[in-house]
Formats: structure tokens, C-alpha cells, sequence
């Protein structure tokens, strides 16, 4: 039996002008949410990242942001079977 899980996560950032206090601290509240939300995915609560990340309240500062979180996991079982044959040696010529 083998199983192999493949965990990743990728993050990027686009930023138009400058980025005034309530902007940083708004991207600092939404880089925790998505950090958050990987441990909850990690942990095996995908429905509980995926409530935090629905949340929309308090970025007012912010006019877009998206994310696009997955995990993927495979598993898979090999059996190996064996038969052993037990045969009476014939003796030639033994009466």
C-alpha cells in the first residue's frame, strides 16, 4: 500500500500605485485570513477555510482580491499474491 499527498502554496501580490496605511494594513488582515484558511485545509477542515475565506468584511481599503486554494491527495494499494505448489518427488526406477 502506498499513499502520497502533494501540499502547495502559492501566493501573489498586484499592486497599482502607491499603497497608503489602511491599504498595507488591509493586505496584512487578508494575507493572515489566507494563511489561516491553509492551516484549517491542511488540518482537514476544507469547509472551514473555505467560510474564512468567504469572508469579505473589513478590506474596505482593498478593490479586488482573489484566492484559489487547493489540496490534493492520491492513494493508492497494490496487492501481490503468491502460491506455493508442493509436489511428491517421483523416484524413477524405486519399486
Amino acid at each position: 500500500v502506498s499513499a502520497s499527498s502533494m501540499r502547495s502554496v502559492s501566493v501573489s501580490l498586484s499592486v497599482e500605485g502607491q499603497l497608503d496605511k489602511q491599504e498595507t494594513s488591509d493586505i496584512t488582515k487578508l494575507f493572515k485570513r489566507f494563511f489561516h484558511a491553509v492551516q484549517d485545509l491542511f488540518r482537514g477542515a476544507p469547509e472551514k477555510a473555505a467560510a474564512r475565506l468567504a469572508k469579505g468584511g473589513g478590506l474596505d481599503s482593498l478593490s479586488g482580491f482573489s484566492f484559489n486554494l487547493q489540496q490534493q491527495s492520491v492513494a493508492a494499494t497494490a496487492q501481490a499474491s503468491c502460491q506455493a505448489s508442493s509436489a511428491t518427488p517421483q523416484v524413477a526406477g524405486a519399486e
